[in-house]
């Protein structure tokens, strides 16, 4: 069967490959039930969805027409490297040192990928970032609790009701306090931009994987392991 899209049939083909891989690894965890999800319950699911928008992508590059192919050009392996470097970066540094820090790492090394900008920017952006973050999880977030105790009575639909808007209006404080914090960091000067950026993923990162992975999830993933005598995580 003729391509007719190399651009679509390739990346489909790597969205394909990609849910596949993660679909496998998830379920190593516990699964659970749609009403008490287990930690890998949604990554499949997210896997799943993955998988089948690359078939729906590669399925549309074999059969809808393209001008002259939609080749896919030349490789930029540079943004390539550094992405693939970053993660990888993140999978090797977050058991011995901490989510906190393998997340500025990963964000640090992404934002190579253009060669654009000086490197003491990023590392600046990102321990600023890192910083926030660090603040904002530990300290700033546990004061809002995730259960608000709102409560509709003692029968079972209430009390399944409650405790649904209950994570909700959690999750809704939290990223309104994210969304915040953002909104400072980006008043800087322009001279500053990149920084700023680099300081925006950091604490995006950081603080929305702690909140989902090791929260919600309850997955097994150190915040700062080498401050555990100073720090509760």
């Amino acid at each position: 069967m003729k391509i007719k899209s190399q651009r679509d049939f390739w990346s489909g083909l790597m969205f394909v490959a990609t849910g596949i891989v993660f679909a496998v690894g998830a379920t190593n965890y516990s699964l659970g039930t749609s009403a008490r999800p287990g930690p890998g319950y949604f990554p499949l699911i997210l896997s799943v969805i993955m998988a089948l928008l690359g078939a729906f992508v590669l399925f549309k590059s074999l059969t809808i027409e393209t001008e002259g192919g939609d080749p896919i050009g030349s490789i930029a392996w540079r943004p390539l490297i550094f992405v693939v470097i970053s993660i990888a970066a993140f999978g090797v540094v977050i058991v011995p040192a901490g989510i906190f820090v393998a997340g500025a790492i990963a964000i640090c090394l992404s934002s190579l990928a253009d060669g654009e900008h000086p490197f003491i920017e990023t590392i600046i952006g990102a321990a600023v970032g890192l910083l926030i973050a660090f603040v904002l999880v530990m300290y700033v977030a546990p004061g809002f609790a995730w259960n608000l105790n709102i409560n509709f009575g003692d029968s079972e639909f209430a009390r399944t009701t409650a405790e649904w808007i209950n994570k909700i209006l959690g999750v809704l404080i939290r990223v309104a306090m994210v969304v915040g914090i953002i909104f400072l960091v980006r008043k800087v000067p322009d001279a500053w931009t990149h920084a700023a950026e680099t300081a925006t993923m950091t604490i995006v990162l950081i603080s929305m994987s702690v909140w989902m992975f090791v929260q919600g999830l309850k997955l097994t993933i150190p915040l700062v392991p080498f401050l555990s005598n100073f720090v509760a995580a």
